[in-house]
């Protein structure tokens, strides 16, 4: 398995992430060692709370080393993913300044990236190839490679504490 491999399913993990959950995908691009995911800011979908959102994003950046783990399990999830883990990790305590709840909600958070792997693994794959074949994607690319993966009930917020 390639380096490139596992940085294309780890990007299509944040992509379909965010895709799963209703949220916008601006750009994907994998290049030789590194890979990023552009994603809009939170854009609010009715009834959705600053905490809904908040963990919407930290789950997206724990789909990608979930998506790693499951996906390739001969790879070092945590290779790269660093960063992802720090980031899901500052955005639960923008949520909430008690670290009892802070865990809560990043727990809920790595339980949901695991559950939207599994759920669209096919997604990933497809994703994943398509970034190999190409090295980038726009977030138009994205919505419509997903589109016959994701469900519609998959595009709400599904997050609670």
């Amino acid at each position: 398995m390639s380096d490139l491999r596992v940085i294309a399913v780890h990007e299509a993990g944040h992509a379909v992430g965010h895709r799963a959950q209703g949220l916008t995908i601006r750009r994907v691009w994998i290049a030789d060692d590194a890979g990023y995911t552009e994603h809009a800011g939170p854009v609010w979908r009715p009834g959705a709370t600053a905490t809904d959102m908040m963990l919407a994003h930290a789950t997206a950046a724990l789909c990608a080393p979930a998506a790693v783990r499951q996906l390739i399990p001969t790879a070092d999830p945590d290779d790269g993913a660093y960063g992802d883990h720090d980031e899901a990790w500052r955005l639960v305590q923008r949520i909430t300044t008690n670290r009892r709840l802070a865990d809560a909600y990043l727990e809920r958070a790595y339980e949901r990236a695991e559950r939207i792997v599994a759920q669209h693994a096919a997604a990933i794959l497809a994703l994943a190839d398509e970034l190999l074949a190409h090295g980038s994607l726009t977030g138009s690319q994205v919505r419509e490679l997903c589109r016959p993966y994701l469900r519609r009930a998959d595009s709400c917020l599904l997050i609670t504490i």
